[in-house]
């Protein structure tokens, strides 16, 4: 994939990311108007995250940030007993308070 179609998947990835569409839909959208292999599109979007988010969708930043934004209620569930058990650390408290404050 050359530098240019990647900049667009990765712009695109952002779009589906911010407007809360989930994982398998945003790869569809890539591998539609692209042509990625799906996990060339996995590696577009986890770009996209760290772009977005200042961290990797594994790091635990990642569910603190999320507003609840996946697409079933089980996964809304789990992120936000995640978001409850990693505030309970100080350290990611303070990390998430300064990420929030550089944002506004």
């Amino acid at each position: 994939m050359n530098e240019l179609v990647k900049r667009d998947a990765i712009a695109v990835a952002k779009t589906e990311i911010q407007s809360r569409q989930s994982k398998g839909q945003t790869k569809r959208t890539l591998a539609t108007k692209f042509g990625l292999k799906p996990n060339e599109a996995g590696r577009v979007i986890r770009t996209a995250v760290r772009e977005l988010y200042d961290c990797d969708n594994r790091d635990p930043i990642y569910w603190l940030l999320q507003d609840c934004g996946d697409s079933t209620p089980l996964q809304r569930r789990f992120a936000r007993w995640k978001q409850k058990k990693l505030m309970q650390d100080p350290a990611i408290a303070h990390r998430v308070e300064l990420l929030c404050s550089s944002r506004a």
